[in-house]
């Protein structure tokens, strides 16, 4: 698989939390996922800032990362 395309700074890492690692990240997409039962958000590592969000796809393949 290759690399997604990410979005801006704007809408990618601005205004969402930042998680110390990975697993953290996950933990919480997961609980999320759960809770709202569409399966779609991941955990990722932002490419601006370096921290860990969690995100989805949009329908152009780029990520998003969600607001909380």
């Amino acid at each position: 698989m290759s690399r997604p395309e990410y979005a801006a700074p704007a809408i990618a890492c601005t205004g969402k939390h930042g998680f110390a690692t990975m697993n953290l990240a996950r933990e919480v997409a997961s609980s999320m996922n759960r809770r709202h039962k569409d399966g779609t958000l991941n955990a990722y590592k932002c490419p601006y800032c370096g921290k860990y969000h969690v995100g989805n796809f949009n329908k152009k393949g780029k990520f998003y990362g969600r607001p909380e």
